[in-house]
């Protein structure tokens, strides 16, 4: 389920886009390109790939690598979905549409890289390429959900220095004053 709602994530954000309701952060802004798309799903199957061959023997990338790029894919793809919820029925159609769209071009990316992601010598550079790719929209996503957080805690005021003093003061004649002292 999770990996579903992580590519319903990608191509949601994809919807909102295109319906001009939100500008998406500039790290996302690469993957709404054809050539973008096409470089988001060629590491996302090597990640499928790199941890369906894991065990081999012959990969110099630990699997935990793998994995890493994997979570960091899906977090991507949910923060992507669950940014913005759409807001008519239109806009959910579309936006499913191009979901379906998404996995019809991703099944067919691993038909069509096959060769080149049983090559394990290529697959792991591709999963080096990936990282500054995958962290451009990781690192907006975190200054995004870092601001949010930023405005949705209120923060206490700043402290007054002389209404702290005059606080000190009344405290200290209030203790001063106590019987038995």
């Amino acid at each position: 389920m999770r990996r579903v709602l992580a590519g319903l994530a990608c191509l949601g954000f994809l919807v909102q886009v295109a319906a001009g309701q939100e500008t998406p952060a500039p790290g996302i802004r690469g993957y709404i390109t054809p050539e973008g798309m096409r470089t988001f799903q060629r590491c996302r199957a090597a990640v499928f790939y790199h941890l369906d061959q894991a065990g081999r023997g012959d990969e110099t990338v630990p699997v935990s690598f793998a994995r890493v790029l994997r979570e960091q894919i899906d977090f991507l793809m949910m923060q992507t979905l669950l940014r913005k919820i759409p807001d008519s029925i239109a806009e959910s159609h579309a936006r499913v549409q191009l979901i379906e769209e998404f996995y019809i071009s991703f099944a067919e990316t691993l038909r069509t890289e096959r060769e080149t992601m049983l090559d394990t010598a290529r697959r792991e550079r591709i999963l080096f390429d990936c990282v500054p790719f995958v962290w451009a929209g990781l690192s907006s996503d975190i200054n995004y959900l870092l601001s949010w957080r930023k405005k949705a805690i209120a923060a206490p005021p700043d402290p007054d220095p002389a209404a702290e003093v005059k606080w000190m003061e009344e405290k200290t004649r209030t203790l001063s004053a106590s019987p038995g002292r």
